[in-house]
This record gives C-alpha cells, structure tokens and sequence, in this order.
C-alpha cells in the first residue's frame, strides 16, 4: 500500500498487521510499518494513536514536539515515542524516515525504561545494524513473507534492547562481570530443572557469593533463586498451552518436588491455577 497523506511523498509504501490474540497476550507485535518521505511542511498531530513508534531519520531533519518543547532530529537519529500519549512530529525541510508502529504487553515497560534513561531521541552506535534489522523486516512484509509473530517479536525485541545502553561500557570489570552474568543465564536456562545453589552460580561466574548476587540483581532485576522460578513458570505455562501433560507431570517437568508446590506458586506468579491457565490459553494462535 501508498501514502496518500498530504505532504507525504508518492509511492511512500506502508503496510498494516494485526496480530493475533496470543500475540498480542505474549509478544512485541508491528501494527504498521513503513518507508515515507516527507515533504517540507509536513506535519502529524495527534491526541493519541494505540502503539509505540520506533523510527530511524535516514534523511534530512525530523521534528518532534513532545511536552511543549520542540527537536530538530538530524539524520542518523532515532526516535522513540509513546503514541498514547499527546505528539507532534513532521519535518520543516524535508526528511526520509524508515518507521514502525508496535505494541505489546512489555511494550511499554521497555518505553519507559529506555526514555527515562536516555531520552526519546537516540544516537546509538549500533545505528546501521538497527537500520537493516528493521529494512529487512519491512522487506518481509513487501515479499509477502511475513515471518511467524513469534520471531517478529524477537526482531523487535532485538531492535530494543541496544536502546537500553545505548554506548557498550567501558570498564573491563564491568565487561567480566556482564559475561559471567551471561554464562550464569545459559547455563540456569539448561538447567533450572535441577536444584541450583548460589554457591554453585557464584563460582561459575568465578565471583564471590555476596559479589555475584549484587551484580546478578543490577544485571537481571532479580536474584538468581526469583530467576529460576521465573523460568520454571514460564516453561510451565508453555507445556500448558502446547501439550496434554498432566499438571503433575508438568510440575516434575520444570523442577519442583511435588505437585502442591507447583500450584502455589504458579497461582501466586500468575493469578490462576494450571488448570484454569491451561482452559484460558489452549487454541490460541
């Protein structure tokens, strides 16, 4: 599909998407995207429009009015922006933006995160390979080779998260203690089954204990123990959804002891029983 705005250039294409209902219960979702160029004067202003806007300047200068202050994007730039919310952008000389339009239901969570650190104008220097990343997802929907929303979700999971540090650090330390976090994540997603201990983690990560759970709990938001049932309920609510297994079954399946356990905190996590999960989820697609 083309443009057809005003002051939008001919032949600006853009594509709509609904998602699912477990997409939109589960991932990141696209509601449009697209590649305009905007002539001068061009001008969007809205109350409010239900998604997030993520879009790279590749040309010349995107303005934006947030909050009652005016910015002059140049190309190279990012902007991300609560489209809930009241916004205006458009550009005065003329630019070319590639731009998407998503939701989901940590969509705003990673908003918040991002901007109240950093702003809703970036300059990361992973620019070009964001660019591309969010190009050849959009070439997806030009081929009619949409990917599954599953995988849509992790290319724009993929196109966030660089936002959240927007420049790598610096310090070694902090790049060993990043890595050992990251070895110590591997190795608990294969094997949150088992009985893990602190000491165990701690010295994966060649760290000691009281030195280990404060870097993990900056690194994750959590201790490694709340990380470990996180990804024990997780991997329940999928064996829920996709499979007959039995509660019991499932409960020896992702680590805990006994099957009563099991139920607590899974009611606990999710504000229902398995069984009540299971008839809520199952036939979703």
């Amino acid at each position: 599909m083309y443009s057809n705005e005003k002051k939008v250039a001919p032949h600006s294409p853009y594509y709509i998407y609904t998602p699912s209902a477990m997409a939109k219960r589960l991932f990141f979702y696209p509601t449009a995207i697209g590649h305009f160029r905007y002539l001068p004067g061009y001008c969007q202003k809205r109350s409010c429009y239900d998604s997030f806007l993520y879009l790279f300047v590749e040309e010349g200068t995107f303005r934006l009015v947030l909050n009652e202050s005016t910015y002059h994007v140049p190309a190279g730039g990012i902007v991300l922006l609560n489209c809930y919310e009241p916004h205006e952008y458009g550009s005065d000389e003329g630019c070319k933006i590639l731009w998407l339009h998503f939701d989901g239901p940590l969509a705003g969570d990673y908003y918040e995160q991002i901007t109240s650190v950093h702003g809703n104008i970036l300059h990361p220097s992973g620019f070009p390979s964001l660019h591309c990343r969010l190009r050849d997802l959009m070439q997806k929907f030009a081929d009619e080779n949409i990917l599954p929303e599953e995988e849509m979700s992790l290319q724009i999971a993929k196109l966030l998260l660089p936002l959240l540090r927007p420049e790598a650090p610096k310090e070694a330390d902090s790049n060993t203690s990043n890595a050992a976090i990251r070895k110590t994540l591997n190795y608990i997603l294969s094997h949150f089954q088992q009985e893990l201990s602190l000491k165990e983690l701690a010295a994966m990560a060649n760290l000691s204990s009281y030195h280990f759970l404060r870097v993990f709990r900056s690194e994750v938001g959590m201790t490694p123990h709340q990380y470990i049932i996180k990804t024990r309920i997780s991997t329940a609510s999928y064996l829920l959804t996709t499979t007959s297994h039995t509660v019991s079954d499932i409960s020896y399946e992702v680590g805990f002891k006994d099957e009563s356990s099991f139920c607590r905190t899974f009611r606990q996590r999710t504000g229902m029983t398995p069984l009540a999960f299971r008839a809520n989820t199952t036939g979703l697609s």
